[in-house]
């Protein structure tokens, strides 16, 4: 029973195949990489995170000055201001100002510090944009130029009106609006006037929700709200981590409470970004090992067994291996050699067979061909020997004794043609009986057919003949050179003599679907199409031709060869002569 089950193609396998034992172990390496590289990522963060918790530590001069967050692509930063109990006093969620105070008479007698400490709350609808930009980009305190304020002052906190610069890039130096939020306080209320030369100003990003170990949180600033008591006693830095997500917490104590400073990330993203081009690269380099090990392997072991499955799916029985086709490797070097070693022996057998066939065909129409071939070489020989006999009789008698050199020219070249005309029967004869063996070889055909050309040549040239020519190369065939080499000729030799001085002769050597064709074809008077097959029997002649051209065995010479290498020799009419097709 035939197997009917889809097998996959070996060529789409192989390259299935290679692509995972490349792409695993580059995923593998890429892995350990990234974490590494993530590695050192959480480390340069925390080791940041704690130097700001200790910078923060140092600070006692202006409270609130390190509270402050920001965020990046991959990194969200926030920072809050607890008691001693854990309550939280504020955080860089909200946009504020912490500044040294001092009243407008000490401004105005130049006192530098006053140690009065206050912070304002701001609303950041009633920022002007070019306070919203130099406070996120910190301008208003590398500037260090003095604030003007103006609201209610209890305690500590500070709640304003109007906040004012003092700017001095314009002609004339003057107090610019940074704020005015009208709705602060109550119009009737009593208002003080503050300046500040040392302020820290705190611009509240943009929040954006988080899962930290499967819990919704709406902003980083709730989960430090949520976690930061639980370190209350506990001073340093603590990685969190969250799946590939990061949380830093770092405390530090101050004179408030404690300060804790939240960093969210993920150091596998931040890697990635850092090694994009070493994965490019080496995903790269991966290709192209893959495609160089998928063409060697495909060369050295999949070649031959697809060149070995096309050869008996068409029944060849011999390889036409261009050199880059023959395998390096011993095993398909090997197997291409069996195989050619059995075509050999198989063309062999069947070369023997033809033989036998050919044998046997001979002797079955053996008396047929008898009476045949007596009855045509008494009517070839008939002519060639009365002028052989008529001749020397005249010599014999000293008859036209000054004609005595012209007589025996004509006796030789007599005897010559009865001389070649017993060549091609004994050849044809032979052929016949199938006692001729080949001598197989591989050669170009192209070349033997050029060959011929160039020792016709002179025969072209006497009768004036164009010749036009096509010659693929190197058109190669199996068979044996001398025979291919009279079928050549012959048919040259053919087309030379039947073709009117100044005709032409077409010539075409070609190697279509693995098989090499000779096409030869000439000018020459029309052929009925009835006569084609003649053309190919012994002694044919048509009955237009000039008497003594040619002995009429070429042709019939010339099928036998071909059919003995197992190929067709036919003709056909052309609409200005002739052509003769010989295919291999």
């Amino acid at each position: 029973m035939r197997d009917t089950k889809r097998r996959p193609r070996a060529f789409p396998a192989l390259t299935v195949l290679l692509g995972l034992v490349v792409l695993v172990p580059w995923l593998i390496c890429m892995g350990l990489l990234t974490a590494v590289f993530a590695h050192r990522q959480a480390e340069t963060t925390l080791t940041w995170m704690g130097s700001r918790a200790y910078e923060a530590q140092t600070q006692t001069d202006l409270p609130w000055e390190d509270v402050s967050g920001w965020r990046t692509p991959g990194l969200q930063v926030t920072s809050a201001l607890f008691d001693t109990q854990g309550n939280c006093l504020g955080g860089s969620w909200e946009t504020f100002v912490s500044l040294e105070y001092l009243t407008q008479e000490e401004y105005e007698a130049g006192v530098e510090s006053t140690g009065r400490y206050t912070r304002a709350v701001l609303n950041p609808d009633f920022l002007t944009d070019g306070a919203k930009f130099s406070m996120e980009q910190n301008l208003l305190e590398e500037n260090s130029q003095p604030l003007r304020l103006e609201g209610i002052l209890v305690d500590t906190i500070f709640t304003p009106r109007t906040i004012s610069v003092w700017s001095t890039g314009a002609q004339t130096p003057t107090w610019v609006s940074l704020y005015d939020n009208p709705t602060a306080i109550h119009e009737d209320a009593q208002t003080v006037t503050l300046y500040a030369t040392r302020f820290h100003t705190c611009f509240a990003p943009k929040n954006s929700p988080l899962t930290y170990r499967s819990t919704q949180y709406e902003s980083l600033a709730q989960l430090v709200q949520t976690l930061s008591p639980d370190y209350r006693e506990t001073w340093g830095s603590y990685p969190l981590w969250s799946g590939p997500n990061l949380l830093m917490l770092s405390v530090a104590p101050t004179q408030q409470g404690f300060l804790v400073y939240g960093a969210w990330s993920c150091p596998w993203l931040q890697a990635a970004q850092q090694l994009w081009w070493v994965y490019l690269l080496t995903l790269g380099l991966g290709v192209l090992v893959l495609v160089g090990v998928r063409r060697v392997l495909c060369h050295e072991l999949l070649s031959p067994i697809q060149q070995l499955s096309q050869a008996l799916a068409t029944r060849q029985q011999w390889l036409l291996l261009r050199p880059s086709q023959v395998c390096r490797w011993e095993e398909g070097h090997r197997l291409q050699e069996q195989f050619q070693a059995h075509g050999a022996q198989w063309r062999e057998q069947k070369d023997e067979i033809q033989r036998l066939n050919q044998a046997l065909t001979y002797a079955k129409t053996a008396e047929e061909h008898r009476r045949t071939f007596t009855s045509h070489m008494a009517h070839e020989l008939k002519t060639p020997l009365a002028v052989v006999s008529s001749y020397a009789q005249g010599l014999q008698e000293h008859i036209a004794e000054d004609k005595r050199e012209k007589y025996l020219a004509t006796i030789c070249s007599e005897a010559e043609r009865m001389n070649g005309m017993v060549l091609e029967l004994l050849d044809l004869s032979r052929l016949e009986a199938g006692r001729v063996k080949l001598r197989r070889e591989s050669f170009s055909l192209s070349q033997l057919t050029r060959s011929t050309l160039d020792k016709l040549s002179p025969a072209l040239e006497a009768k004036g003949l164009r010749l036009s020519t096509c010659l693929e190369s190197p058109a190669p065939v199996l068979a044996d050179r001398g025979r291919m080499a009279q079928v050549v000729e012959n048919l040259l030799t053919n087309a030379i003599k039947y073709t009117p001085a100044g005709g032409e002769i077409g010539v075409e050597v070609s190697a279509p679907h693995g098989h090499t064709t000779l096409v030869i074809s000439n000018d020459c008077p029309p052929i009925p199409p009835g006569e084609l097959e003649q053309l190919f029997e012994p002694f044919y002649r048509r009955p237009d031709a000039a008497p003594g051209e040619g002995t009429g065995l070429g042709l019939a010479i010339v099928r036998h060869i071909v059919q003995l290498h197992g190929g067709s020799c036919t003709a056909q009419t052309t609409p200005s002569g002739v052509q003769f097709t010989v295919t291999l």
